[in-house]
């Protein structure tokens, strides 16, 4: 009890507000990333029938599809996250 009464007021009410802004911050990124999944997901399943090389897939295939096309919207390095992807499925098949 005795270190927090050696504080000033303004310094205990900053911790609280970082834990507060930190809670924010995940909250608001959370958010955007599932929002921004789940948008891009449904919009290429809707999208399917229209999409040559889906349209004689099976619906898991489609869902496949539709998860990676949203996955690749989020990532922050797209590039890479394709690259991971492609070394990823060269390795399975040697397997």
């Amino acid at each position: 009890m005795l270190p927090i009464l050696l504080l000033h007021p303004t310094q205990l009410m900053g911790q609280v507000l970082i834990q507060y802004s930190l809670l924010q911050v995940i909250c608001i990124t959370l958010g955007i990333s599932l929002l921004s999944w789940l948008f891009v997901f449904i919009a290429m399943m809707m999208l399917m029938p229209f999409i040559p090389f889906t349209q004689h897939r099976t619906h898991q295939q489609q869902q496949a599809v539709a998860s990676l096309a949203g996955t690749l919207a989020i990532a922050r390095s797209p590039a890479s996250a394709v690259c991971t992807f492609c070394v990823s499925c060269s390795s399975d098949k040697t397997q």
